[in-house]
């Protein structure tokens, strides 16, 4: 099968996308998993919990002169938006790592941004791109595939594959 280095993009995972009815426990979850090696600065998990529902679900905005509570997603310019974003996707890759029937040989992150290298083939990889996107209905995967040139860009640079396998930017 033909190795295909790919890049790609969680369309979905901005914060306005994030469910926050299900973030709030998935973090919670997450700490509890870790708490040994975090410093809760005596703070409990729910009082965690208690100060992320106070951050996330109670955002107003005002469109002309009425206002309005979000009641979807995290609220534009909210500086938890983002680590609740990252945090939220790494839920979802644990799962995409449980469950998927292939799994890329290599795969990482930054932020909303994924690179890949695939070597099941094409048609293992459409199927299993269609997996990722039914992981969640509010995020979405887009795709890449490395062009004619055997190069994918990735964030601000560009990765080659070389005719040894190797690969450089």
């Amino acid at each position: 099968a033909r190795t295909y280095v790919d890049q790609w993009h969680c369309s979905g995972v901005r914060a306005a996308n994030v469910p926050v009815e299900e973030a709030i426990p998935t973090i919670c979850n997450m700490i509890q998993r870790h708490i040994g090696n975090i410093n809760m600065h005596g703070l409990t998990v729910a009082d965690v919990e208690h100060l992320l529902e106070l951050c996330l679900c109670n955002s107003y905005f005002r469109f002309d002169e009425t206002f309005y509570r979000q009641t979807k997603g995290v609220a534009m310019g909210n500086k938890m938006g983002p680590p609740v974003a990252i945090l939220f996707l790494h839920h979802l890759e644990l799962e995409m790592q449980a469950s998927a029937p292939l799994k890329p040989d290599f795969y990482g992150r930054y932020i909303d941004d994924l690179l890949g290298v695939w070597c099941h083939g094409q048609e293992a990889f459409e199927e299993y791109q269609a997996f990722m996107n039914q992981l969640h209905p509010n995020i979405t995967f887009t795709t890449e595939m490395e062009d004619e040139n055997r190069s994918v860009p990735f964030l601000d640079i560009k990765i080659s594959r070389n005719n040894d396998q190797t690969c450089t930017t």
